[in-house]
């Protein structure tokens, strides 16, 4: 039996059999690059086919504060959106990104955490989303996150920030 990425991923959401669970793919840049070398292939995307990846993502453009480094938060170094310092760790392998201050891990009270400069939803600009959905779905249909930024993980950034 073969089914699109799109159809695994909705027989799975609705507990359908299934020829195998949906993959996602998520890896640094330096093992990212590493696996294209060694399929001897061109492109991110050609990466998803090879590994049978069944889920794109779609993040919106970061238009907010140059103080931030926007949707790179977990790739980057300097301060995200939500104020958390990341900081490069290298290892023998490549380098990935530690958390290296929490603004709000000394907060105690609501009132320090309802001072606190949250981000804005006006620091997003989607106009790019119908074209990259085109693009991903050319093909074939597949099964399409969209990651509003750090705000589709909201509540974990929110425990590491608070620190429970």
């Amino acid at each position: 039996m073969s089914i699109t990425s799109y159809e695994r991923v909705m027989h799975s959401i609705n507990y359908i059999r299934l020829d195998r669970p949906p993959l996602f793919y998520s890896g640094t840049k330096e093992v990212t690059e590493k696996l294209i070398d060694y399929f001897d292939i061109n492109s991110y995307e050609e990466l998803l086919c090879e590994l049978g990846v069944d889920f794109r993502y779609l993040y919106p453009r970061y238009i907010g504060p140059k103080e931030f480094i926007g949707n790179e938060y977990h790739t980057m170094a300097g301060k995200d959106i939500w104020g958390i310092i990341w900081k490069p760790i290298k290892t023998k392998f490549g380098k990935y990104y530690e958390i290296e201050l929490n603004p709000l891990a000394t907060a105690n009270t609501l009132e320090e955490i309802e001072k606190y400069n949250w981000p804005n939803s006006d620091w997003f600009n989607v106009s790019n989303l119908k074209k990259e959905i085109e693009k991903i779905n050319y093909n074939e249909q597949k099964a399409i996150v969209f990651l509003p930024a750090e705000f589709s993980q909201m509540v974990g950034r929110l425990e590491v920030l608070i620190n429970f």
